[in-house]
């Protein structure tokens, strides 16, 4: 069975607006934007740079969160990744 890629993952942040919130100070040094970046962003489940073609078993759907129990989904989210919604 194949795994799904990170880029798909609720856990990942690949928007170069949201990793630089993710990582404090970033944009004092460089900026998410570059294209140096390329399709690297932050794992928050991991706490760890990966690409966007990366895998894991601790996958997690985004479609997750809108999905029967939204709501319980969204503080699992909130409190276990750190990404806001």
């Amino acid at each position: 069975m194949s795994q799904s890629e990170c880029k798909d993952c609720h856990y990942s942040v690949m928007r170069p607006d949201a990793l630089e919130s993710a990582i404090a100070g970033l944009n004092i040094l460089s900026s998410a934007y570059g294209s140096v970046r390329g399709e690297t962003g932050l794992c928050q489940r991991h706490d760890k740079f990966v690409t966007a073609s990366s895998t894991c078993e601790d996958f997690k759907g985004k479609a997750a969160f809108f999905s029967g129990s939204m709501y319980l989904t969204q503080i699992d989210c909130l409190f276990n990744c750190g990404i806001h919604i």
